[in-house]
């Protein structure tokens, strides 16, 4: 359920543009020395969690919970 991915943080005081699955790829996005530091991200994915909307009994009560 949990990603890791690395923000770059750059010289110049600015983060870089995009989040980078390895640090390889993110020392070729800023070659030259560019790169400060880089920072681990962990983005969490719910797509597998049981919610109203994404289960079948559930999804009677979602469309109420509106009005």
């Amino acid at each position: 359920m949990q990603n890791t991915k690395f923000q770059a943080i750059l010289k110049n005081g600015k983060n870089g543009s995009k989040l980078f699955k390895t640090p390889s790829e993110a020392i070729k996005m800023y070659p030259n020395g560019q790169i400060l530091k880089l920072v681990p991200v962990n983005i969490t994915n719910f797509d597998t969690v049981k919610t109203g909307n994404r289960n079948k009994r559930g999804r009677q009560f979602a469309m109420r919970a509106g009005i």
